[in-house]
């Protein structure tokens, strides 16, 4: 992120899917930043860095099963507010073609 802090998006929980976004600091650590939406990927999707420190999300699935969690076509921008360290999370337009397991470069 541009102040040097890292932004830990999706994944596979003991639990389930990890829908938290967490920001990494040397100073505090692990915390809590904002939550994904329900139809956003957590797992296989692309984050494309943008160059105003903003985050395209696009694609992936819900879960690991293939069979069970269909590719999306949903696509989010993820911005860090400077002033609270909080992450707004807003939805964008939505990809022509449902993709997971795919990259995305600027």
């Amino acid at each position: 992120m541009p102040d040097g802090s890292v932004l830990i998006i999706g994944g596979i929980g003991a639990t389930g899917v990890a829908d938290t976004l967490e920001l990494f600091t040397l100073d505090a650590g692990f915390v809590a930043v904002s939550t994904l939406p329900s139809n956003a990927g957590v797992v296989d999707f692309a984050a494309t860095p943008l160059p105003d420190g903003r985050v395209l999300l696009t694609g992936g699935r819900r879960c690991m099963d293939v069979m069970m969690c269909p590719p999306l076509d949903t696509a989010f921008i993820a911005r860090l507010d400077p002033i609270d360290g909080t992450v707004d999370v807003v939805a964008t337009d939505r990809m022509s073609v449902p993709r997971a397991g795919h990259s995305a470069t600027l």
